[in-house]
């Protein structure tokens, strides 16, 4: 009786058309045939009741579909056409998978699932050639995902939605959107439980929203850095520049977003916590004047850069910054020692007046009697470091090394300060200085 009913009839009918379409026609024809078989199967889903019939006509009402988008797309036709019928094709296959559910063998309902999952990935696959490729991927899944029948292939949309939201989400912070990204990436969180939902007991979609979701969480605390840096730069550019008077509670703000910002990327992403610490490093710079807060933070920036090598930022402002700064106030510590060590020495030579006024009394002595001179008046620390033994006349040579001798003996490179004291050390450079100057002329004259 099924086999003359008027669905039956109608399917048949459409059985028809749709063997009728040859590989050697032309899309149109192929088009208007299938058009008619899908006019024949919509028929043949709306005149019964049975199970056995719909599933039967719904199956083949997917499969016509899908036909027709496949040639849709072949045919540049507008994506709304193209997903319209791949949509149509989904839904008809679900509605013969879910009606056959009772009557059919286990073989066709795998069969029909072979055919859902075929539409599907080809539907995704023409997504691939779009130009506004990641919103028309979101859409259409979302779309579509409710006519998906079985639970794990359910659980790998829901992935794959979640893979299309964070891939768009990473191309945003690629090109400096935070604000996107963190769109995308909290938009990641409802379609990675769906999945989890339907594919709990699924040990490779474990995995998948294991590693997913991980991704996800670092990507938006990447995002939720640079957006907390951003706060911080415009809060802490209207300090500099347009308040008239220090807003100090604006500028703990500012450091507190900065803080904020290292928080969130600590141990994920060390340039972006460096270049948050060279921002605190910025404002104890130029904010507070507080040199010694802002060297630490400076350091601990180019800490972190120096262990992403080899990696390189030296082309980067916030690099620069901190390179430049450090080393102007490294000169300036420098120039503040010269000066205090000039300051210091100066003190030192006036109090040395009268023992220099004594050594310059023998600057006219003869070379020997300058050198017994200096080392009775002022002995070496060492023994060994004395006037050697002269016995007769003494030869131009002797005279020589004598002289260098004594120029090393005296040499303030030899005097410990913290032993014997800042004096001793003006006193041997002043006697060096003296010893020196005989040596050079001697050495002249040789």
């Amino acid at each position: 009786m099924a086999e003359t009913s008027s669905s039956v009839q109608w399917r048949l009918k459409g059985n028809k058309f749709y063997k009728s379409v040859t590989d050697h026609l032309s899309p149109v024809i192929k088009i208007s045939r299938y058009q008619e078989a899908l006019t024949c199967y919509e028929r043949a889903v709306s005149l019964t009741m049975l199970d056995d019939e719909v599933s039967s006509a719904a199956k083949n009402y997917g499969l016509t579909s899908w036909k027709l988008g496949q040639l849709a797309s072949n045919s540049c036709e507008q994506w709304l056409v193209i997903k319209r019928y791949f949509k149509n094709a989904l839904r008809h296959f679900n509605l013969a998978y879910i009606r056959g559910s009772d009557n059919k063998t286990e073989e066709w309902r795998d069969n029909v699932l072979a055919h859902l999952r075929g539409c599907w990935e080809d539907l995704s696959s023409k997504t691939d050639d779009l130009s506004e490729i990641d919103q028309d991927r979101i859409i259409t899944i979302r779309e579509c995902i409710d006519y998906i029948p079985c639970p794990e292939m359910k659980a790998d949309c829901f992935m794959e939605l979640a893979e299309y939201h964070f891939q768009h989400g990473v191309k945003a912070i690629a090109s400096g959107d935070y604000k996107v990204c963190l769109t995308n990436m909290r938009d990641c969180y409802h379609p990675l439980a769906e999945a989890i939902r339907y594919g709990h007991n699924i040990d490779r979609i474990c995995r998948e929203h294991g590693t997913m979701e991980k991704d996800v969480i670092t990507h938006l605390s990447v995002a939720e850095s640079t957006q907390a840096r951003e706060i911080g730069d415009k809060l802490l550019d209207k300090v500099l520049l347009d308040e008239e008077t220090l807003n100090v509670d604006m500028v703990w703000e500012v450091i507190d977003w900065y803080k904020e910002a290292i928080l969130k990327v600590r141990d994920l992403d060390m340039k972006l916590e460096a270049i948050a610490l060279s921002r605190i490093g910025v404002v104890y710079d130029k904010v507070f004047k507080i040199k010694f807060r802002a060297k630490i933070y400076f350091n601990k920036a180019i800490e972190l850069a120096h262990a992403m090598t080899p990696l390189t930022f030296t082309s980067e402002d916030w690099y620069t910054k901190c390179t430049e700064t450090l080393k102007m106030y490294q000169e300036e510590t420098v120039q503040h020692e010269q000066e205090e060590e000039a300051k210091a020495k100066a003190e030192v030579l006036k109090k040395l007046k009268p023992a220099l006024d004594e050594i310059d009394k023998h600057s006219e002595d003869k070379a020997v009697d300058f050198l017994k001179f200096i080392y009775k008046k002022y002995p070496r620390k060492n023994p060994a470091h004395k006037l050697p033994e002269i016995k007769g006349e003494v030869t131009f040579n002797e005279r020589y090394k004598m002289l260098q001798k004594a120029v090393i003996h005296f040499h303030p490179d030899r005097v410990k300060v913290d032993e014997e004291g800042l004096e001793a050390k003006v006193l041997s450079e002043e006697i060096t200085k003296r010893l020196t100057a005989r040596y050079e002329h001697i050495k002249s004259q040789k």
